[in-house]
């Protein structure tokens, strides 16, 4: 079980950690916060580049890797 078909259950459940820390979180704040609290991988590819928002964002890895601690301090 891995690849896309475990990242959208891994993602639904940061974000639902995020939401039970601040249930007043409105859906745009909650992705902001998915994306600040992401890491890079692989940062060697050349396909890291900061989108229209500031964020690091890829085409193959999107805003990185997923961490659930950081995004309920952020959601807080």
């Amino acid at each position: 079980f891995s690849g896309t078909s475990a990242a959208t259950p891994i993602a639904a459940g940061v974000g639902a950690l995020a939401l039970a820390a601040n249930t007043d979180l409105p859906g745009a704040d909650l992705r902001h916060v998915l994306a600040l609290s992401s890491t890079v991988l692989d940062s060697t590819d050349s396909s890291w580049i900061f989108n229209g928002a500031g964020y690091l964002h890829s085409k193959y890895y999107g805003f990185g890797l997923m961490q659930a601690s950081s995004a309920v301090t952020y959601a807080q």
